[in-house]
């Protein structure tokens, strides 16, 4: 599910419907909103988000409770270790797979490499690394109690506006306003207004300018020199505006919610 489709407009419309007569259960409500977003994407991946989660928390309650220096960075070093081993599997397992059978001479079409094992990263899966370590560093360093709300921590980590692109948010800042966002009026009117921006510098600058780019490297030979170099400069244009339109759009989004978001 896209940002900019209709589907999300949809799902962004249910889902705040029913967070706003769910009365103490938003928490809840918003959770299994943000988890059934995943789940659009991939369902074992979520479960694997969802350990992801599991082992954070319990690595933040170990660290708190150590009483000495030493034992507090054993158990930072084990959290972040295995949080960076699973982003680096998913990241790069194809990548590795490849190189160590063209090492073995090993080629498949055409003189590439031919890996046995493809394996698609998980959505997000850079960001909600991020987000897990930075709760981690944040307990080592007491600049946030271990949180005793796995919900709490599930929320932040797969929190559907910010799981795709970001932006990353603190625990410490995230945390507060789980119990005390409010849906006010000139806050949802500010949410709807960057929402709305972001839709409209992603479909009629960056698709457009897409469209332009796309064009002209797809067949450079038929493009003259100053054709290429105007692509190449709509292409600087087309990723910002992509970029910045994806994060108004979450910005937007979490702000209908009652949720404050950082820029980017």
């Amino acid at each position: 599910m896209l940002y900019n489709s209709f589907e999300f407009v949809l799902f962004v419309c249910t889902t705040l419907l029913a967070y706003r007569l769910s009365g103490s259960m938003r928490p809840r409500i918003l959770l299994v909103a943000s988890v059934i977003f995943y789940c659009f994407w991939s369902i074992p991946y979520a479960g694997l988000l969802a350990l992801n989660v599991i082992w954070a928390y319990a690595l933040g309650r170990r660290i708190q409770e150590c009483a000495s220096a030493q034992s507090k960075s054993r158990w930072l070093a084990a959290g972040l270790l295995g949080l960076a081993a699973n982003l680096v599997f998913f990241k790069y397992a194809t990548d590795l797979n490849s190189l160590f059978y063209w090492s073995l001479g090993l080629f498949g079409r055409a003189g590439e490499a031919h890996p046995v094992l493809r394996i698609a990263a998980p959505l997000g899966i850079s960001y909600t690394t991020f987000k897990l370590m930075s709760y981690l560093i944040d307990v080592y360093w007491e600049k946030s109690s271990a949180t005793d709300s796995v919900t709490s921590l599930a929320l932040y980590t797969f929190f559907f506006p910010q799981i795709i692109s970001g932006p990353i948010q603190r625990f410490v800042d995230f945390c507060p306003q789980i119990r005390t966002a409010v849906i006010c009026p000139p806050f949802f009117t500010s949410g709807l207004r960057l929402l709305l921006f972001g839709f409209f510098k992603k479909w009629v600058i960056a698709d457009p300018l897409y469209a332009v780019v796309d064009k002209a490297f797809a067949n450079p030979a038929a493009s003259t020199g100053a054709g290429l170099l105007i692509a190449m400069y709509c292409f600087a244009f087309q990723i910002y505006a992509d970029f910045s339109a994806i994060t108004d759009i979450a910005r937007g989004t979490a702000a209908l919610f009652g949720f404050q978001t950082p820029e980017n």
